[in-house]
């Protein structure tokens, strides 16, 4: 009797490109949050926390009358249009600063541990009145 023949086993490439696709679909996941986040969130409903905090940190009135809008994806950037910042009391005219637009990048490694931390602030097209009071003291301390 004759040894039983073996079957030479045909290699299939159906397991690897499973395999790859799946490291693609893992991959591409946070990428794809990211995107569905970026365009279901309305930034301006973040504008009274902005204000809030800019207030509280600049210890007067900051206001946004504009949008609040997002761009850039790993660094995010926040434009503000249209802000103001008041002056003291007794000033010549109510806002001490008056601005276009404010872009604020922020930190993404900051974000990542719970804090908020500016990385670049750029003020577009600001008017800004810099006064001392009549007794010396600057008005804007």
């Amino acid at each position: 009797m004759l040894p039983p023949r073996r079957r030479r086993r045909r290699h299939s490439y159906k397991r690897p490109i499973q395999i790859m696709a799946a490291v693609a679909v893992v991959c591409a996941l946070p990428f794809a949050a990211l995107a569905i986040a970026v365009a279901t969130v309305n930034p301006n409903r973040l504008k009274p926390r902005i204000e809030a905090a800019i207030s509280a940190s600049l210890g007067r009135e900051f206001t946004i009358h504009g949008n609040v809008s997002f761009r850039g994806t790993f660094w995010p950037t926040i434009i503000a249009d249209d802000i103001t910042v008041a002056n003291a009391p007794g000033g010549t005219r109510h806002d001490m600063v008056l601005m276009d637009e404010m872009q604020m990048d922020l930190s993404p490694i900051a974000a990542l541990t719970g804090r908020t931390v500016l990385s670049n602030l750029v003020l577009l097209r600001p008017d800004i009145l810099l006064e001392t009071e009549p007794n010396g003291p600057r008005a804007w301390w």
